[in-house]
């Protein structure tokens, strides 16, 4: 008798396949959700190094035309005293 009751029952078998069979799923599935993430993560960082370049890029083109729009309304005033003022100009 001592044989049957340390036998495990068809139940026992099947919940412990059955918590086999899902703690292995479990782990497959976290597995493979942390290479999707990872490979999403490392998508992210080249969109986002992209966008900083843009952003130099942009800001590097802004700057020139800052300078120059500058330049070019200093021109004008200085021409538009010149034409107007008969004093010397002076500095």
């Amino acid at each position: 008798k001592d044989k049957e009751d340390k036998a495990p029952s068809i139940d026992d078998i099947k919940e412990a396949a059955f918590q086999k069979g899902f703690l292995e799923g479990k782990r497959v599935g976290f597995e493979s959700g942390s290479k999707r993430a990872d490979s999403v993560i490392d998508s992210l960082n080249q969109i986002l190094a992209q966008l900083e370049n843009i952003r130099q890029e942009i800001y590097q083109e802004i700057e020139k035309e800052v300078a120059q729009l500058a330049l070019s309304i200093a021109r004008k005033i200085v021409c538009h005293e010149v034409k107007t003022t008969q004093e010397t100009v002076t500095c």
